[in-house]
């Protein structure tokens, strides 16, 4: 059975400002990095693999698709909807 994975991007600069970034690009902290990391390290000791990965192309976005995801055989599709 395909199962999905929904996940938010990690904590960012404009978080922890209280400010609402909608479209608006804002990095990752570093608690966001080690949140995403957090998650690689789920992801990995409970043996799931991706076969895609669907991200939008805000830098927060983007750049936690990356961390968790095993680089093997993932397809990485952004959308800028």
């Amino acid at each position: 059975m395909k199962k999905i994975y929904l996940m938010r991007h990690g904590e960012t600069l404009f978080n922890t400002m209280d400010v609402n970034q909608g479209q608006c690009d804002s990095p990752l902290t570093e608690n966001g990095i080690r949140q995403a990391k957090a998650a690689k390290a789920w992801f990995d000791a409970h043996n799931v693999h991706f076969d895609a990965v669907y991200s939008s192309t805000t830098q927060r976005s983007s750049s936690q698709a990356g961390c968790p995801i095993p680089a093997a055989k993932t397809s990485r599709k952004f959308s800028s909807a």
